[in-house]
């Protein structure tokens, strides 16, 4: 599945140099039917410049909108991780509360799992405060 996957991006970026190279063309013909019909050579340049200014213009929209969906992505699976991270630590700190609680336990004991429940929800802790550090 993964050659596949390369072959078909390796095809679209093909498509793409494709596309700049078939613009560019097309670009260099209308300059240059502009000078074969005498048009002065400042506006022939300032036709050019606003044709790269337009297609950079939507070069980097195009860019930004993936760059947009990329960002989304990312923080949607960061979310999954973080919940999937609670979820796998918290039968750990339940487990830490009930020794902690517990009387008969030893003293040594109660102290271990007060500093694992400590550490668990410092973890937790880091973990809700990253959901605004993301991308």
């Amino acid at each position: 599945m993964t050659i596949f996957k390369n072959k078909i991006y390796t095809f679209k970026n093909l498509l793409n140099y494709m596309a700049y190279f078939i613009e560019g063309i097309i670009i260099y013909f209308i300059l240059y039917f502009l000078y074969h019909e005498h048009v002065s050579i400042n506006a022939i340049l300032l036709i050019a410049c606003l044709i790269f200014f337009i297609t950079f213009c939507i070069i980097t929209y195009h860019f930004n909108t993936k760059i947009k969906k990329l960002k989304n992505q990312h923080n949607y699976l960061l979310s999954l991780i973080r919940h999937d991270v609670k979820g796998l630590l918290s039968p750990a700190l339940l487990q830490a509360d009930r020794i902690s609680l517990n009387k008969a336990a030893d003293q040594k004991i109660i102290q271990s799992a007060e500093s694992i429940a400590t550490s668990i929800e410092k973890t937790s802790n880091y973990l809700n405060s990253t959901k605004d550090d993301t991308l």
